[in-house]
């Protein structure tokens, strides 16, 4: 709870996953990758419940190891390739939102967003009276250096030159890394998109905004965990 406000976590881990099978419940360290996220909300200051919506027994059983309340059965029609981890965010809302004033959705691929990062989105969020929050990055390679390709085949800028051709003074660039998303609980059920007009950012490292989408990505957190990063 933060300032008599109640906050819900949402955890989305379907069981399908083309890139990295079983991604979910693969083992980082010495634990399921979704423990990572399960552990960082159940020790966040703020979060006051958090549940993992899933339509995958095993995911489902590793998610009742942290309380009776914590499964949520998604629908299978919910759990399809091609639908969006935010409609599960959704359904969760629509189905245990009531009486929680925010709630913050935390992908399982993201295992070293920490409670601390949590809480300070919650809290910016809060602060500064937002609809939502939304953790962020600042890209290794500004946007204002790239360029797309002409129907011709020709090189285009991707953005109008910047005033400050400095790379130090460029305006700052901002890129979602799909670790937090908090949103007012009202506003979830009222937006399909969870970046709206009074959405503010919250800075993470690129360490801990590692996304594991790959086998690649899997190698690279191991190595993080077996370096004590």
């Amino acid at each position: 709870m933060i300032q008599d406000k109640r906050v819900l976590a949402v955890i989305p881990a379907r069981g399908g996953s083309k890139g990295l099978p079983r991604k979910n419940i693969l083992p980082l360290g010495d634990k399921p990758l979704i423990d990572w996220t399960l552990n960082a909300a159940d020790t966040s200051e703020y979060v006051d419940r958090f549940v993992v919506s899933s339509d995958d027994t095993e995911i489902l059983e590793v998610a009742r190891r942290w309380g009776p309340d914590v499964p949520l059965v998604r629908p299978a029609e919910l759990a399809a390739d091609n639908i969006p981890g935010t409609v599960a965010f959704h359904h969760a809302v629509r189905e245990i939102g009531q009486g929680f004033d925010y709630a913050v959705l935390l992908q399982p691929t993201s295992p070293f967003r920490t409670a601390e990062d949590i809480d300070n989105c919650i809290r910016i969020c809060v602060e500064k009276n937002a609809s939502s929050a939304v953790s962020m990055i600042i890209p290794e390679k500004s946007p204002y250096w790239m360029y797309t390709q002409t129907p011709a085949g020709h090189l285009e800028k991707l953005l109008p030159a910047p005033i400050k051709a400095n790379r130090q003074e460029q305006p700052l660039c901002l890129v979602p890394n799909g670790a937090i998303y908090v949103m007012e609980t009202s506003r979830v059920l009222q937006e399909t998109y969870l970046i709206v007009d009074d959405t503010v950012p919250y800075i993470m490292s690129q360490e801990r905004s590692l996304d594991i989408d790959t086998a690649l990505d899997m190698a690279i957190a191991e190595l993080l965990v077996q370096r004590g990063k």
